[in-house]
């Protein structure tokens, strides 16, 4: 009788050990996915999650500034639009451009039911007389027309405060080739010994001015061997990504130099470069604010 009371007391002590186990493992994990989720700040709410406004304010006002190698085509089922926006303004400014969709009898493309479209530029901060870009895509079903070029309607700014100016210094571009001999057929290799499947870029970003640049960025500029711009894309230095390689992540201090390097690949770049190929690559520096 002792016995059997010894052993249904141990059985019991086991179920409440086991159970009590449990419970704390579960409270550890539930803790640890909470602290999770609040250091990624993640939540279910997506109306709640922060991004990034390009939208041009109500405070914008006429800037003065022209656009330069301006490149449009249309490609599936898009129309596109690359350029570079130079200041002639004495003031430091964020940009916006209202573009006119036109056609080859630089007749006005309605987008949808309007006569122009605004695209931000890259660079957050552009000083007296620099220069930023702009790369803008639209939908060919949202053209009431067929769009073949854009036209400059009016620069829109917002004066800024002077900041930081961000040079980029010794740029080098080298083509990535692979032998045809291994992935195509001997005839073809006849015809072209090597093709090019990628570059490799790098430069130095200088902040040369006694100013502290709170999130450094690039602005790459990728032109095809005819010598038109078709691609621009801005890049965050201020966070170590995959997309670049840089000798420093965050703040750039004054006379702060970094030395950066990336691999750009035609995989998803647009259809003329893919053809084309790269003949130019350029780099601007600004800071994001």
């Amino acid at each position: 009788m002792i016995c059997g009371r010894l052993t249904t007391f141990a059985v019991i002590q086991f179920v409440i050990f086991y159970m009590t186990y449990r419970v704390i493992i579960f409270l550890a994990q539930a803790f640890a996915l909470l602290t999770f989720m609040e250091a990624c700040n993640f939540t279910s709410d997506t109306s709640k999650v922060e991004q990034e406004d390009t939208s041009m304010p109500k405070t914008a006002k006429v800037a003065k500034a022209h656009l330069t190698d301006v490149n449009c085509w249309s490609e599936g089922d898009m129309f596109y639009a690359a350029g570079i926006i130079d200041s002639d303004d004495f003031f430091w400014k964020r940009f916006w451009v209202e573009l006119e969709i036109i056609d080859t009898n630089q007749q006005t493309v309605l987008v949808l039911a309007d006569s122009f479209t605004i695209v931000p530029a890259h660079s957050w901060a552009t000083p007296p007389r620099g220069r930023t870009t702009f790369f803008g895509s639209w939908k060919l079903a949202d053209l009431k027309g067929t769009p073949d070029s854009v036209r400059l309607k009016s620069a829109q700014g917002v004066e800024l405060n002077a900041g930081a100016i961000l040079l980029v210094s010794d740029q080098k571009g080298v083509r990535v080739l692979e032998n045809l001999a291994s992935v195509e057929s001997p005839e073809k290799m006849k015809l072209d010994s090597t093709n090019e499947i990628a570059w490799t870029i790098s430069g130095t970003l200088e902040n040369p001015l006694p100013q502290y640049a709170e999130r450094p960025c690039i602005d790459v500029l990728l032109y095809g061997k005819d010598n038109r711009l078709y691609f621009t894309q801005a890049i965050d230095l201020n966070v170590d990504t995959t997309i670049i390689k840089s000798a420093a992540w965050g703040p750039m201090l004054p006379n702060e130099k970094r030395g950066f390097g990336m691999n750009i690949g035609y995989d998803a770049l647009p259809a003329p470069l893919k053809k084309l190929k790269i003949g130019k690559v350029d780099i601007l520096g600004f800071e994001k604010r």
